[in-house]
């Protein structure tokens, strides 16, 4: 619907511009996205992303203000820059998904529409009573999704975004979750090695990167046995086909782990191709098996 909505537009007004044929709808607001950077768009690219921005106002008459992103998610607060395009200079807005409500900023707190049903299936699997460390929470989709819809213990929920922290502690309020949501602010590598070691069933890893120092975080953070939730982008090459990325994910996740793990096994339970992110680029989820028991 959004693509067909969109193409109605570029076509409708005679538009050519650089943009991806479909857009994010989050909350009030519309997030565009396009292949160009900030220092290619002159006055006259602009003039013609501004008539996008106000058809799509005329369009959808519940959407306040559309933007533009600028810049792919990027540092280590997971940012973008976005440009405001028509409507409301505000970039923040209420979300709603699965029946929680999301207070949520386009520019100060990465949110992604596009890993909600990511949200609500790690929520299905959570049994009653599991502590679950989500190492890098952002605004709460993951954990408060989980908390409200599962009967953890706990969802200890760790970000070093500052912005992105005091939404999650909002959310949490706003969605009655007080008891079961635990807000951390800072380095999730910092706080496992400090007082979060051998806690808990299940690890979530929403921070695309292949990092050693993550997954060795990771597994000090489980107990003898635990699943680890990984998030990564695979490229597809030419010759490759898309089924094939699960387990060439998995083999690189493997890697990674045979590195900073001495003797625990590791198996793969499941994967998913969660989205594109760019030509040729996907995210694609592993759930993991962890037993260290193997190691006695």
């Amino acid at each position: 619907m959004r693509k067909r909505l969109l193409e109605k537009i570029l076509n409708t007004k005679q538009v050519r511009v650089p943009i991806w044929k479909s857009f994010d709808l989050i909350g009030d607001l519309v997030l565009l996205k396009a292949p160009i950077s900030e220092a290619e768009i002159g006055l006259e690219l602009l003039a013609e992303y501004k008539k996008v921005g106000e058809a799509l106002l005329n369009e959808l008459p519940y959407v306040k203000g559309v933007f533009l992103s600028l810049t792919p998610v990027m540092g280590e607060f997971r940012l973008r820059k976005v440009l405001h395009l028509a409507g409301t200079r505000r970039t923040w807005t209420y979300y709603r998904e699965h029946g929680c409500v999301f207070k949520v900023d386009l520019e100060s707190a990465y949110i992604s529409p596009r890993l909600s049903y990511e949200h609500s299936r790690i929520a299905k699997l959570v049994r009653s009573g599991e502590l679950i460390v989500n190492m890098f929470s952002g605004v709460g989709g993951f954990s408060i999704i989980i908390a409200k819809k599962a009967n953890p213990a706990r969802v200890i929920s760790i970000d070093k975004n500052p912005a992105a922290h005091r939404l999650l502690v909002e959310n949490v309020n706003l969605n009655h979750v007080e008891e079961s949501v635990v807000p951390v602010l800072g380095d999730a590598v910092d706080a496992i090695m400090g007082s979060l070691k051998g806690v808990a069933d299940r690890v979530l890893l929403p921070l695309p990167s292949f990092s050693p120092r993550f997954y060795l975080a990771a597994l000090e953070a489980l107990g003898d046995r635990g699943v680890l939730h990984f998030y990564e982008f695979v490229e597809l090459e030419k010759e490759e086909k898309r089924e094939g990325l699960i387990m060439k994910a998995y083999k690189r996740v493997e890697t990674v782990l045979k590195q900073v793990m001495d003797c625990a096994r590791a198996e793969l339970l499941s994967g998913r191709i969660v989205r594109s992110v760019g030509p040729r680029l996907y995210q694609v989820s592993l759930d993991v098996f962890i037993d260290k028991m193997s190691c006695r």
